[in-house]
């Protein structure tokens, strides 16, 4: 009985990691619909409404608010684990914490990019398209380190 425990904790001990970082992929995933989702209602809420919304990239919360003048303040907020990497080309230099937008009435969305990623699973961009109001989403391989 204790032999038959024993392996059981082994196998459970070295499937760990693989099922780890499929729930991970998961996240990312379910993560990257949603903001895509989000993007959407926000394009979409601009022409029904026909007044400016701003979008708020909060990395800290690893969030994204919408909010206008006949809108109320809604809130997107990551799966736990899932980080709000960058949005460019808004934090280019670094130096904004909480990168936003501004979507006019008329207008096309901004070409702007949503990256998001996890520890394990890698990273994710979501953009709208500005040409056709499209949601894109794009796994981004992992930068290679070069040691020389």
């Amino acid at each position: 009985m204790m032999v038959v425990i024993a392996l059981l904790a082994l196998i459970a001990g070295l499937t760990y990691p693989s099922v780890s970082r499929g729930m991970d992929r998961i996240r990312l995933r379910v993560a990257a619909d949603e903001v895509a989702s989000f993007l959407s209602l926000a394009m979409n809420r601009v022409e029904r409404t026909e007044f400016p919304i701003e979008l708020r990239f909060i990395k800290a919360r690893a969030s994204i608010e919408m909010e206008g003048p006949n809108t109320p303040l809604r809130t997107l907020r990551l799966p736990d684990g899932v980080a709000l990497t960058n949005v460019d080309p808004i934090s280019e230099d670094g130096f904004i914490s909480e990168p936003s937008i501004l979507l006019l009435p008329g207008g096309a969305f901004p070409d702007v990019t949503v990256e998001l990623s996890t520890r394990t699973a890698g990273r994710r961009s979501v953009r709208i398209d500005p040409a056709t109001g499209a949601p894109v989403i794009q796994t981004l391989q992992a930068a290679a380190v070069v040691t020389k």
